[in-house]
């Protein structure tokens, strides 16, 4: 059992994407864990869009130079942590916040809150990547799971 499964258990949407590649498992790793995605043009769109009401407010957020690794996301104290790492195998990031609002309110559970976290008013997500042996190369995943803590949360 992959780690983002005990993590976030018995989510109500999950995505799961895997891609075989003809890489040994610890390039396959070292690319995707340290992989930043702000060079891909809708994922740079997508941080522009949501920050558009700060810049309509004369607040741009989003710096020059976006970098979205796994660290730059996590370490930024916005709401993202690492839940788990399996270093060559898995790593595992999750938050916890309000996302249906433009400026994403997030509260700051543990590590070891997340699982558990239940307060009602949250939504809750984790995703991962994971990189197997697969014949001659590898299989990465990448997994998404949301959930929300009360039924209203999640309507």
């Amino acid at each position: 059992m992959r780690a983002i499964q005990k993590l976030l258990p018995n989510p109500r949407h999950t995505e799961v994407h895997r891609i075989f590649v003809k890489a040994d498992p610890e390039v396959a790793w070292e690319t995707v864990r340290h992989y930043d995605a702000s060079y891909i043009p809708w994922i740079h769109l997508l941080f522009e869009l949501r920050d558009l009401p700060n810049r309509l407010k004369g607040k741009h957020t989003i710096e020059k130079e976006l970098h979205l690794g796994v660290d730059q996301v996590t370490e930024r104290g916005n709401g993202f942590m690492i839940l788990h790492e399996e270093p060559g195998h898995e790593v595992v990031v999750g938050s916890v916040g309000q996302f249906w609002h433009a400026d994403i309110p997030f509260t700051h559970p543990t590590r070891e809150e997340f699982k558990d976290f239940n307060l009602p008013g949250w939504g809750k997500l984790a995703w991962s990547i994971s990189v197997e042996p697969y014949r001659e190369g590898s299989t990465i995943s990448l997994e998404l799971r949301t959930t929300a803590t009360d039924e209203e949360s999640w309507i």
